[in-house]
């Protein structure tokens, strides 16, 4: 069975790696937990947006199973919820981002640097770790949210990524509200940290995600 180890930095693949070691737990302990190994979603905010992508697009990679001697099936989800992701796309964020201010482009190289442990990355690098180029007919059905006016996640990336979801028939909701800043998570007192982050209206992205996913698993049909 494999071990979740909790506190320590990592770059890609490694955090590829503990995400499909997170799924292979859950599905070995499905009957002891109660857990219908069929009805398993992933769900990232931010940089966790970008890691539940990148995941979903390579579970069924060759290199993915056999690094943990599993069966495909084992590391599935069978939904993806991506809040606000971050770098769906690193070629259409660096463009996008650059347009805005000096600060945003800084925040693209930390993104970079924590991701793959260094801010100067060549463009085929950036391509192996932006989901939005490896989308195929196993993505899993993926709901997405986010905001029009986030200084950290380009609108346009998140179209890109809808665009290669649509190409490739895999079936997706998406929803971008007008305003609101990065980092709103649920977007309500509960998780709010300063005024800002409280916005009623784009707190409905919960009861959609969750009437979502009750369609994706045919819960009260």
């Amino acid at each position: 069975m494999p071990q979740l180890i909790w506190g320590v930095k990592k770059v890609y693949p490694d955090i590829i790696y503990d995400l499909a070691n997170a799924l292979t737990l859950i599905r070995h302990n499905t009957n002891e937990w109660g857990i219908d190994p069929d009805k398993i979603a992933i769900i990232g905010f931010s940089a966790g947006g970008a890691l539940a992508a990148l995941y979903s697009v390579n579970w069924h990679r060759d290199w993915l199973s056999s690094s943990h001697n599993v069966s495909k099936e084992n590391l599935k989800p069978n939904a993806v919820i991506l809040a606000y992701p971050a770098a769906l796309d690193y070629i259409t964020m660096y463009e996008a981002l650059k347009k805005r201010s000096g600060s945003a482009v800084e925040v693209f190289h930390r993104i970079i640097s924590a991701l793959l442990g260094a801010a100067d990355i060549p463009v085929e690098k950036l391509k192996e770790v932006s989901a939005v180029y490896h989308v195929d007919q196993n993505t899993p059905p993926t709901f997405i949210w986010s905001t029009a006016d986030d200084s950290i996640v380009p609108v346009e990336s998140i179209i890109t990524y809808v665009k290669a979801l649509v190409e490739k028939g895999v079936p997706f909701e998406l929803h971008i509200f007008d305003k609101g800043v990065h980092g709103l998570s649920l977007a309500n007192r509960t998780t709010a940290r300063n005024p800002e982050q409280i916005n009623l209206y784009v707190s409905k992205w919960v009861e959609l995600a969750l009437n979502w996913l009750d369609k994706q698993f045919e819960v009260n049909p």
